[in-house]
């Protein structure tokens, strides 16, 4: 799946960027919609499965922020759209709780339905923007910040997941390639 033209068109029709301005990462609302773009790769997965439907409503704050950008500039801070999306009428941990949140070393979610589905993602930072949406669709939920290796074919076999998603940007798709 290659969500950037599905991006670009919702730029066209938002008022709001979904890339902070001063970093190369999607902010919470393009995250959004890239996961508008996996949701119905999930689903026809599992067909006889109810995944919940969450309603999001968009809190919009500015702030001054570096980024990753700025700092290759040499500007340590400048005026950023920060947006977040949240649960209408609920909270993110009505839906899945946190058990490691490690951040780069690994986060793992807990799902509240237990019939849902087993997923194991392998991924890099874009994904983090991402875990607030996927966790729901999961009774249990691994991110592993790194590429697939050799070494997790017998952890995946050990553990048992339903789906396995595998994320990475484009810009190391040169080092996702087999050498």
């Amino acid at each position: 799946m290659y969500s950037r033209d599905y991006l670009v068109s919702k730029k066209a029709e938002n008022k709001y960027p979904l890339y902070y301005e001063t970093d190369t990462h999607w902010n919470s609302l393009g995250a959004f919609y890239s996961f508008e773009e996996i949701l119905p790769k999930i689903q026809n997965q599992f067909p006889n499965i109810a995944l919940p439907k969450i309603d999001y409503e968009m809190n919009v704050n500015y702030s001054e922020t570096a980024g990753d950008i700025l700092p290759m500039l040499g500007v340590k801070k400048a005026k950023s759209t920060q947006i977040s999306l949240s649960p209408k009428n609920a909270d993110n941990s009505d839906y899945f709780e946190y058990i490691k949140n490690e951040g780069r070393n690994g986060v793992k979610t807990l799902g509240k339905n237990k019939n849902l589905p087993k997923v194991i993602v392998f991924r890099d930072s874009f994904t983090s923007a991402l875990v607030q949406y996927l966790s729901p669709l999961f009774s249990e939920a691994e991110y592993n910040w790194r590429q697939f290796r050799e070494a997790d074919k017998e952890y995946i076999l050990q553990n048992k997941p339903d789906i396995i998603i595998f994320e990475a940007v484009e810009r190391y798709s040169d080092s996702i390639v087999a050498k």
